[in-house]
Protein backbone atom coordinates (compact mmCIF):
# COMPACT_ATOMS: atom_id res chain seq x y z
CA UNK A 1 0.00 0.00 0.00
CA UNK A 2 2.97 2.43 0.75
CA UNK A 3 4.30 1.50 -2.34
CA UNK A 4 0.83 3.06 -4.12
CA UNK A 5 0.35 6.05 -2.29
CA UNK A 6 3.21 8.18 -4.27
CA UNK A 7 1.87 7.34 -7.40
CA UNK A 8 -2.14 7.85 -6.52
CA UNK A 9 -1.25 10.95 -5.21
CA UNK A 10 0.72 12.04 -8.27
CA UNK A 11 -2.56 10.92 -10.21
CA UNK A 12 -4.77 13.25 -8.67
CA UNK A 13 -2.12 16.28 -9.38
CA UNK A 14 -1.86 15.20 -12.64
CA UNK A 15 -6.39 14.99 -12.56
CA UNK A 16 -6.24 18.30 -10.69
CA UNK A 17 -4.01 20.27 -13.38
CA UNK A 18 -6.04 18.98 -16.05
CA UNK A 19 -9.49 20.31 -14.25
CA UNK A 20 -7.17 23.84 -13.88
CA UNK A 21 -6.59 23.59 -17.46
CA UNK A 22 -9.96 23.13 -18.38
CA UNK A 23 -11.43 25.92 -16.55
CA UNK A 24 -8.74 28.16 -17.79
CA UNK A 25 -9.44 27.60 -21.31
CA UNK A 26 -13.25 26.67 -21.50
CA UNK A 27 -14.75 30.19 -22.30
CA UNK A 28 -11.89 31.13 -24.68
CA UNK A 29 -12.23 31.13 -28.83
CA UNK A 30 -9.49 28.84 -30.18
CA UNK A 31 -9.64 30.57 -33.34
CA UNK A 32 -8.54 33.66 -31.01
CA UNK A 33 -5.56 31.42 -29.54
CA UNK A 34 -4.77 30.30 -33.56
CA UNK A 35 -4.06 34.09 -34.73
CA UNK A 36 -2.38 35.40 -31.97
CA UNK A 37 -0.09 32.39 -31.70
CA UNK A 38 0.55 33.29 -35.46
CA UNK A 39 2.41 36.77 -34.24
CA UNK A 40 4.74 34.85 -32.28
CA UNK A 41 8.31 36.53 -32.08
CA UNK A 42 10.84 33.92 -31.36
CA UNK A 43 13.78 36.68 -30.03
CA UNK A 44 11.88 37.13 -27.03
CA UNK A 45 11.96 33.02 -26.58
CA UNK A 46 15.10 33.04 -26.83
CA UNK A 47 15.73 36.49 -24.40
CA UNK A 48 12.79 34.57 -21.63
CA UNK A 49 15.17 31.23 -21.84
CA UNK A 50 18.62 33.16 -20.99
CA UNK A 51 16.94 35.09 -18.16
CA UNK A 52 15.18 32.03 -16.62
CA UNK A 53 18.49 30.09 -16.94
CA UNK A 54 20.39 33.09 -14.99
CA UNK A 55 17.76 33.30 -12.34
CA UNK A 56 18.39 29.38 -11.68
CA UNK A 57 22.20 29.98 -12.10
CA UNK A 58 21.90 32.54 -9.12
CA UNK A 59 19.76 30.33 -7.27
CA UNK A 60 21.93 27.09 -7.44
CA UNK A 61 24.96 29.60 -6.45
CA UNK A 62 23.15 30.87 -3.48
CA UNK A 63 22.32 27.13 -2.36
CA UNK A 64 25.77 26.42 -3.19
CA UNK A 65 27.29 29.05 -0.79
CA UNK A 66 24.81 27.97 1.86
CA UNK A 67 25.58 24.50 1.58
CA UNK A 68 29.72 25.07 1.88
CA UNK A 69 28.86 27.49 5.20
CA UNK A 70 26.64 24.84 6.62
CA UNK A 71 30.16 22.51 6.40
CA UNK A 72 28.93 20.56 3.11
CA UNK A 73 31.65 21.05 0.39
CA UNK A 74 31.40 20.25 -3.52
CA UNK A 75 32.64 21.35 -6.24
CA UNK A 76 30.53 24.16 -7.42
CA UNK A 77 29.62 22.42 -10.90
CA UNK A 78 27.55 19.77 -8.44
CA UNK A 79 26.06 22.25 -7.29
CA UNK A 80 24.70 23.64 -10.27
CA UNK A 81 23.98 20.15 -11.68
CA UNK A 82 22.07 18.84 -9.00
CA UNK A 83 19.83 22.27 -8.53
CA UNK A 84 18.78 21.77 -12.01
CA UNK A 85 18.23 18.15 -11.55
CA UNK A 86 16.12 19.06 -8.93
CA UNK A 87 14.34 21.27 -11.08
CA UNK A 88 13.49 18.69 -13.49
CA UNK A 89 11.88 16.90 -10.51
CA UNK A 90 9.83 19.27 -9.36
CA UNK A 91 8.63 19.33 -13.01
CA UNK A 92 6.69 16.58 -12.39
CA UNK A 93 8.33 13.36 -13.11
CA UNK A 94 7.20 10.14 -11.67
CA UNK A 95 9.29 9.73 -8.56
CA UNK A 96 9.17 9.49 -4.94
CA UNK A 97 11.31 12.35 -4.30
CA UNK A 98 10.93 15.94 -4.70
CA UNK A 99 13.43 18.09 -5.86
CA UNK A 100 14.56 20.01 -2.50
CA UNK A 101 14.43 16.08 -1.32
CA UNK A 102 16.86 14.69 -4.23
CA UNK A 103 18.99 17.64 -3.83
CA UNK A 104 19.60 17.90 0.10
CA UNK A 105 19.94 13.88 -0.03
CA UNK A 106 22.98 14.09 -3.53
CA UNK A 107 24.55 17.33 -1.94
CA UNK A 108 25.30 15.57 1.30
CA UNK A 109 25.86 11.71 -0.13
CA UNK A 110 28.72 10.09 1.32
CA UNK A 111 30.12 12.81 3.40
CA UNK A 112 30.15 13.46 7.25
CA UNK A 113 29.92 15.84 10.06
CA UNK A 114 31.27 15.42 13.23
CA UNK A 115 31.12 11.66 12.40
CA UNK A 116 27.87 11.61 11.18
CA UNK A 117 26.31 11.33 8.22
CA UNK A 118 26.04 14.67 6.86
CA UNK A 119 21.97 13.97 5.19
CA UNK A 120 20.60 16.33 8.53
CA UNK A 121 22.53 19.01 7.30
CA UNK A 122 21.31 18.96 3.41
CA UNK A 123 18.14 19.10 4.57
CA UNK A 124 18.92 22.08 6.98
CA UNK A 125 20.82 23.95 3.89
CA UNK A 126 17.70 23.56 1.29
CA UNK A 127 15.30 24.58 3.83
CA UNK A 128 17.17 27.80 4.18
CA UNK A 129 17.56 28.07 0.92
CA UNK A 130 13.72 27.67 0.44
CA UNK A 131 13.13 30.23 3.35
CA UNK A 132 15.57 32.92 1.43
CA UNK A 133 13.67 32.35 -1.64
CA UNK A 134 10.42 32.89 -0.25
CA UNK A 135 11.53 35.84 1.51
CA UNK A 136 12.12 37.87 -1.50
CA UNK A 137 8.92 36.31 -3.32
CA UNK A 138 7.18 37.78 -0.16
CA UNK A 139 9.43 41.03 -0.84
CA UNK A 140 8.26 41.83 -3.88
CA UNK A 141 4.68 40.86 -3.54
CA UNK A 142 4.31 43.41 -1.21
CA UNK A 143 6.31 45.91 -3.47
CA UNK A 144 3.44 44.99 -5.73
CA UNK A 145 0.44 45.70 -3.33
CA UNK A 146 1.41 49.04 -2.60
CA UNK A 147 2.27 49.54 -6.69
CA UNK A 148 -0.72 48.23 -8.00
CA UNK A 149 -3.10 50.13 -5.01
CA UNK A 150 -6.67 50.24 -5.91
CA UNK A 151 -6.41 48.33 -8.75
CA UNK A 152 -6.42 45.04 -6.77
CA UNK A 153 -8.18 46.62 -3.96
CA UNK A 154 -8.53 49.42 -1.40
CA UNK A 155 -6.76 47.58 1.33
CA UNK A 156 -3.50 46.73 -1.18
CA UNK A 157 -0.72 49.35 -0.50
CA UNK A 158 -1.61 49.24 3.57
CA UNK A 159 -1.63 45.69 3.63
CA UNK A 160 1.55 45.55 1.61
CA UNK A 161 3.03 48.40 3.54
CA UNK A 162 2.70 46.57 6.80
CA UNK A 163 4.86 43.42 5.11
CA UNK A 164 7.24 45.46 3.62
CA UNK A 165 7.96 47.00 6.92
CA UNK A 166 7.30 43.71 8.99
CA UNK A 167 9.94 42.02 6.51
CA UNK A 168 12.69 44.68 5.89
CA UNK A 169 12.48 44.87 10.14
CA UNK A 170 12.55 41.24 10.87
CA UNK A 171 15.81 41.30 8.46
CA UNK A 172 17.47 44.40 10.24
CA UNK A 173 16.58 42.62 13.81
CA UNK A 174 18.22 39.42 13.04
CA UNK A 175 20.99 40.84 11.41
CA UNK A 176 21.74 42.58 14.77
CA UNK A 177 20.80 39.85 17.32
CA UNK A 178 23.28 37.85 15.69
CA UNK A 179 26.20 39.96 17.01
CA UNK A 180 24.96 39.45 20.64
CA UNK A 181 26.68 36.07 22.13
CA UNK A 182 23.62 35.61 24.34
CA UNK A 183 21.23 35.24 21.28
CA UNK A 184 23.84 33.12 19.84
CA UNK A 185 24.10 30.69 22.68
CA UNK A 186 20.23 30.44 22.98
CA UNK A 187 20.40 29.76 18.95
CA UNK A 188 23.29 27.35 19.85
CA UNK A 189 20.61 25.62 22.18
CA UNK A 190 17.92 25.30 19.91
CA UNK A 191 20.38 23.82 17.04
CA UNK A 192 21.60 21.23 19.57
CA UNK A 193 18.02 20.12 20.37
CA UNK A 194 17.13 19.42 16.87
CA UNK A 195 20.40 17.23 16.17
CA UNK A 196 22.65 20.38 14.33
CA UNK A 197 25.07 21.54 16.72
CA UNK A 198 27.24 22.75 13.70
CA UNK A 199 24.51 24.30 12.08
CA UNK A 200 25.34 27.86 13.08
CA UNK A 201 27.61 28.99 10.24
CA UNK A 202 24.73 27.76 7.73
CA UNK A 203 22.63 30.20 10.07
CA UNK A 204 25.14 32.84 9.66
CA UNK A 205 25.32 32.51 5.98
CA UNK A 206 21.62 33.76 5.79
CA UNK A 207 20.32 35.81 8.79
CA UNK A 208 24.03 37.70 10.01
CA UNK A 209 25.05 41.31 8.95
CA UNK A 210 25.73 42.24 6.22
CA UNK A 211 25.76 38.89 4.27
CA UNK A 212 22.08 39.46 4.92
CA UNK A 213 21.74 41.85 2.96
CA UNK A 214 23.52 40.04 0.11
CA UNK A 215 21.28 37.05 0.84
CA UNK A 216 18.16 39.30 0.18
CA UNK A 217 19.90 41.17 -2.65
CA UNK A 218 20.43 37.51 -4.26
CA UNK A 219 16.91 36.35 -3.76
CA UNK A 220 15.19 39.22 -5.33
CA UNK A 221 17.32 38.94 -7.88
CA UNK A 222 16.09 35.48 -8.53
CA UNK A 223 12.61 36.71 -8.58
CA UNK A 224 13.03 39.39 -10.52
CA UNK A 225 14.73 37.49 -13.29
CA UNK A 226 11.73 34.71 -13.29
CA UNK A 227 9.20 37.98 -13.15
CA UNK A 228 10.99 39.28 -15.98
CA UNK A 229 10.77 35.67 -18.14
CA UNK A 230 7.25 35.48 -17.67
CA UNK A 231 6.79 39.28 -19.13
CA UNK A 232 9.46 38.21 -21.92
CA UNK A 233 6.84 35.73 -22.80
CA UNK A 234 4.20 37.86 -23.04
CA UNK A 235 6.17 40.40 -25.25
CA UNK A 236 6.64 37.49 -27.33
CA UNK A 237 3.22 37.69 -28.21
CA UNK A 238 3.21 41.60 -28.68
CA UNK A 239 2.14 41.85 -24.96
CA UNK A 240 3.35 44.56 -22.92
CA UNK A 241 2.56 44.05 -19.36
CA UNK A 242 2.64 47.10 -16.87
CA UNK A 243 5.36 45.79 -13.83
CA UNK A 244 2.93 46.03 -10.76
CA UNK A 245 1.06 43.50 -12.58
CA UNK A 246 3.59 41.41 -12.68
CA UNK A 247 4.57 42.04 -9.56
CA UNK A 248 1.25 41.09 -8.09
CA UNK A 249 0.64 37.81 -10.41
CA UNK A 250 4.37 36.56 -10.27
CA UNK A 251 4.70 36.46 -6.28
CA UNK A 252 1.05 35.03 -6.09
CA UNK A 253 1.60 32.32 -8.12
CA UNK A 254 5.12 31.68 -5.79
CA UNK A 255 2.73 31.09 -3.00
CA UNK A 256 0.56 29.07 -4.65
CA UNK A 257 2.61 26.89 -6.07
CA UNK A 258 3.75 25.88 -2.50
CA UNK A 259 0.67 23.77 -2.70
CA UNK A 260 1.17 20.21 -3.58
CA UNK A 261 -1.90 20.26 -5.95
CA UNK A 262 -1.09 20.38 -9.30
CA UNK A 263 2.03 19.42 -11.94
CA UNK A 264 4.48 21.80 -11.57
CA UNK A 265 1.77 24.71 -10.95
CA UNK A 266 0.08 23.12 -14.46
CA UNK A 267 -3.57 24.69 -14.50
CA UNK A 268 -2.57 26.56 -11.28
CA UNK A 269 -0.38 29.32 -13.21
CA UNK A 270 -2.79 29.53 -15.86
CA UNK A 271 -5.56 29.93 -13.61
CA UNK A 272 -3.72 32.47 -11.36
CA UNK A 273 -2.23 34.56 -13.64
CA UNK A 274 -4.81 34.93 -16.47
CA UNK A 275 -7.42 36.02 -13.33
CA UNK A 276 -4.41 38.48 -12.00
CA UNK A 277 -3.46 39.82 -15.92
CA UNK A 278 -7.34 40.26 -16.58
CA UNK A 279 -7.24 43.09 -13.86
CA UNK A 280 -5.29 45.01 -16.25
CA UNK A 281 -7.59 44.63 -19.07
CA UNK A 282 -4.66 42.19 -20.97
CA UNK A 283 -6.59 39.16 -22.82
CA UNK A 284 -6.76 35.85 -20.88
CA UNK A 285 -6.44 33.74 -24.18
CA UNK A 286 -2.75 35.97 -24.45
CA UNK A 287 -2.11 35.07 -21.00
CA UNK A 288 -2.83 31.83 -21.59
CA UNK A 289 -0.45 31.61 -24.34
CA UNK A 290 2.12 33.22 -22.57
CA UNK A 291 1.88 30.77 -19.44
CA UNK A 292 1.69 27.73 -21.53
CA UNK A 293 4.66 28.83 -23.17
CA UNK A 294 6.76 29.82 -20.06
CA UNK A 295 6.26 26.68 -18.56
CA UNK A 296 7.29 25.07 -21.62
CA UNK A 297 10.49 27.36 -21.20
CA UNK A 298 11.07 26.74 -17.96
CA UNK A 299 10.61 22.74 -18.80
CA UNK A 300 13.48 23.22 -21.41
CA UNK A 301 15.48 24.88 -19.26
CA UNK A 302 15.85 21.74 -16.59
CA UNK A 303 15.70 19.52 -19.81
CA UNK A 304 19.59 18.95 -20.15
CA UNK A 305 19.82 18.01 -16.02
CA UNK A 306 18.09 14.55 -17.60
CA UNK A 307 21.61 13.02 -18.06
CA UNK A 308 22.23 13.61 -14.19
CA UNK A 309 19.54 11.56 -13.19
CA UNK A 310 19.73 8.83 -15.79
CA UNK A 311 23.19 8.26 -14.86
CA UNK A 312 22.72 8.40 -11.05
CA UNK A 313 20.19 5.76 -11.97
CA UNK A 314 20.29 3.01 -9.78
CA UNK A 315 21.23 -0.52 -11.74
CA UNK A 316 19.77 -3.76 -11.02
Amino acid sequence: MKRLTPKVWFVIRLVFSFVLLWLAFRHIDWSVLWVESQNLQLRWLVLALFLILMANLLAAGRWGFIMQRTGLSNPWRRYITLYFAGGLINQGLPSTLGGDSYRALQGSRQQTIDGSPAIRYGVFAVFLDRGMGLLGNTLLGAVGLIIAGLTVSPLAKPIGIVLLVAIVSGILIFGVLFKFPHFLRWIQKLLNATRLPLGMNGLKSVFDWPINMAQVSTSITVHLLTLATFGACLQAYGVTVPLEALLIGIPALGLLMMLPISISGWGLRETTLSAALSLWGIPVSTTLLASITYGLIILLAYLPATWVLVKQRPKY
